[in-house]
């Protein structure tokens, strides 16, 4: 008998086959498709047809071979064989009832024995060393090792499910077939039935199980070490697997409880302001009637950033404005601010460049707000009036009007309070630092360039403004630790004993602010939803992040720490290395930038606050001296020749350098006064700076920082700002 996986010898069907292109097509196997040959050779039917045998014989040969259940190819192979067969024992003068009799027996015809593997399942089950040496061995076949046993029909089947239901390895199941074909043929030959067999054998997952345990004791060490740590994995696997579902489950069931409310702390400490002490509704109103369908200078910029033609425009405008700048400086002579958050007059009126709703609107719209999407709208509008009132004393200045300008010094100074006076704010001080600096440098412009405008009244009243204990020099930090605290509990859930477990609503909102490198959320304020993907990583988070009570008595010791720092002196001010110091209280094998995420995130640039503190600090006892120096040019009718001169019937002490805790350094240069600082290099140049570096700018808590050359830092006279030509000019 030819292979079954080769084309047969002689064509199975007559040449006078008749059967449809559409039928032989799907009885031809693709082999023979890609060699271009409709055969047909897998429809056991037109075998059938085509041997033209008694109907009941093809029909009991056609049912028998698809009772099989074999491949198609195989099929075919068992109806040849009955066919052959048939056609014997028609030819011996048997009739077509009992040779169908005759199949109905059970016989060898029908055992998987009798079925010649294909080409492709003999190379399926070549190793592939044999493959290799072109050799289709099919030696890997548990089928093949039992049809070459010749076992009978119930004991091959015992055989083919013992060894499927070991689980071994093909070449170790071919050994346990043979294994268990050599023990039944010693079975038979001791004069035992198939049946008695069988029954003898017992259970087949019993003997499976004892099979494969003894067989795989005799695998090589490396496999059991091997299977050993593969199985440890598996199961460390899947404890971590539940351990994160669960940890997950817990997360998206967790809510944080908000206690905070920061927008309602802020609107009760305002609404307690009595209504007649409010300056608030009044720079709203003079805010409104000087941008009401106007186009306004941008005065929040600085003088010297102003063209000729910007400062020409800006003089017109507060000509044409005076009634309300005189309204803005009676405004800033209210006691507090008095800036309700959310107050429905903001949002009905404060619509300032009239082309879309207020900037303060988002945020109103929530009941309890994140403390970090509180918009501040109003600082930026302070800081334009502060700016309108700074270029009003300096347009003064050039009309000679000394009572204007001293006016506006004074409006500008009680406005730094209010900045101060609104939402509690890191942002909030250093505007108010910042208007106190523009102030200072303005008042020592007028001494530089005309101080005959102020009378000796002026320059006492100016000094002790400048010396008022509430003026805002220096920052509290203290409210960043409420917005701190609200970040925490939205982040967290509260056990009511200071700590809690990060949730997945405060992973979703980590991921909002950027703490955790998210791409997904771009928008702070977006309405998309939360994806998959965030909720998923939320244990990985809680296993990264600090929990509630770590995250906050290492933050509280942080803000401690820079507000001792910030109270020294800026010559005694160690430098603060603040990756070092929180890497310090790290004992975690988390790296600090990921365990303590929020509170990089959160921690405020504290260098850079207290240097700009420094500044304003210097500015204004630069600017007192500088009163000093002219009240007792006045009464001396010269210059002093020290600075001790003026102590203590013009100031108290002599100013000192924030540079090296020394008095500011003072000298008379051709007759003339320079008041100056040392400077980065701590070097004092006699007042002399490299042109490169005239416009200085303090930055204390870089010590190690140094100027090639002169870089002394002149405080007075002062080289006023002008207006700059256009660039098309230059």
């Amino acid at each position: 008998m030819s292979s079954s996986g080769d084309s047969p010898a002689t064509p199975p069907f007559a040449e006078s086959d008749r059967r449809s292109w559409l039928r032989r097509l799907r009885h031809t196997p693709l082999i023979d498709l890609v060699r271009g040959r409709l055969t047909g050779r897998l429809d056991v039917h037109g075998l059938l047809e085509a041997a033209e045998a008694p109907e009941p014989v093809s029909k009991s040969i056609y049912q028998l071979a698809r009772a099989t259940r074999l491949r198609r190819i195989e099929q075919v192979e068992v109806a040849r064989r009955l066919l052959e067969q048939a056609r014997q024992r028609l030819a011996s003068g048997e009739s077509p009832d009992e040779v169908v009799a005759a199949f109905r027996l059970p016989g060898e015809i029908l055992h998987p024995q009798a079925v010649s593997p294909s080409r492709w399942t003999r190379i399926r089950y070549t190793p592939l060393l044999d493959l290799l040496r072109g050799r289709l061995t099919a030696r890997l076949s548990v089928r093949g090792a039992v049809r070459e046993a010749e076992l009978p029909e119930a004991l091959g089947e015992v055989v083919l499910g013992v060894t499927r239901r070991t689980r071994l390895w093909r070449i170790e199941q071919v050994e346990v077939a043979r294994e268990l074909a050599e023990h039944f043929h010693d079975g038979l030959a001791a004069g035992k039935t198939a049946s008695d067999l069988r029954e003898e054998f017992g259970d087949e997952r019993q003997a499976a199980r004892l099979i494969r345990r003894a067989k795989v004791r005799c695998r090589p060490m490396a496999w059991k070490v091997f299977s050993g740590l593969w199985k440890t994995c598996a199961l460390v696997t899947g404890v971590v697997v539940v351990l994160y579902v669960v940890l997950l489950v817990r997360m998206l069931t967790a809510t944080p409880q908000l206690k905070i409310n920061l927008k309602q702390e802020f609107i009760a400490s305002q609404q307690a302001i009595p209504e007649a002490d409010r300056a608030w509704p009044k720079y709203r109103s003079i805010l409104i009637a000087l941008r009401d369908g106007k186009s306004v200078p941008d005065f929040s910029r600085l003088m010297g950033s102003m063209t000729p033609g910007e400062w020409a425009e800006a003089k017109a405008f507060l000509d044409a404005q005076q009634p309300q700048v005189a309204r803005l400086r009676t405004a800033t002579q209210k006691p507090r601010l008095g800036y309700v958050y959310g107050d429905p007059e903001d949002e009905k009126e404060y619509e300032l460049d009239r082309t879309g709703p207020s900037p303060l609107a988002k945020s109103n719209e929530e009941e309890n707000p994140e403390g970090l999407t509180l918009l501040l709208g109003y600082l930026q509008h302070l800081r334009w009036l502060a700016g309108l009132l700074d270029a009003d004393a300096r347009r003064a200045l050039e009309a000679g009007d000394g009572p204007t300008l001293v006016a506006d010094a004074s409006a500008m100074l009680r406005m730094s309070r209010h900045c101060r006076d609104g939402v509690p704010s890191l942002i909030g001080e250093l505007v108010a630092t910042s208007v106190v600096s523009e102030t200072t440098r303005l008042i020592r412009d007028v001494l530089t360039l005309d101080p005959e405008l102020l009378t000796d009244d002026d320059l006492v009243a100016l000094a002790h403004e400048l010396a008022a204990p509430d003026l805002p020099l220096t920052s509290d930090l203290s409210v960043e630790r409420r917005f701190f605290d609200d970040l925490l509990q939205r982040i967290y859930t509260d056990d009511g004993a200071g700590n809690g477990m990060l949730t997945a609503e405060g992973v979703r909102l980590l991921h909002a602010y950027g703490v955790m490198d998210s791409e997904e959320l771009k928008n702070l304020r977006g309405d998309a939803a939360p994806s998959l993907l965030e909720d998923s990583i939320a244990p990985l988070a809680a296993l990264l992040l600090a929990d509630r009570r770590e995250m906050a008595q290492t933050h509280d010791a942080l803000m401690e720490a820079a507000e001792a720092r910030a109270r020294q002196p800026a010559w005694r001010r160690e430098p603060f290395d603040f990756e070092a110091e929180l890497a310090a209280r790290n004992d975690s094998a988390v790296p600090w930038k990921l365990r303590y995420a929020p509170i990089v995130m959160m921690y405020p640039a504290m260098d850079a606050v207290a240097a700009s503190d420094d500044q304003a600090l210097l500015r204004r006892d630069a600017t007192q001296t500088a009163l000093a120096l002219e009240l007792y040019r006045r009464r001396h009718g010269q210059w002093p020749k020290r600075l001790s001169q003026l102590v203590p019937e013009m100031l108290p002490a002599p100013p000192v350098d924030a540079f090296d805790g020394q008095p500011l350094r003072y000298r008379l240069a051709k007759g003339e006064p320079r008041l100056y600082s040392v400077g980065y290099d701590k070097q004092d140049d006699e007042g002399e700076f490299d042109v490169r570096y005239a416009a200085q700018k303090i930055d204390l808590d870089r010590p190690e920082y140094n100027h090639k050359g002169r870089d002394d830092w002149r405080l007075w006279p002062t080289a006023p700002p002008k207006p700059q030509p256009s660039p098309l000019a230059r």
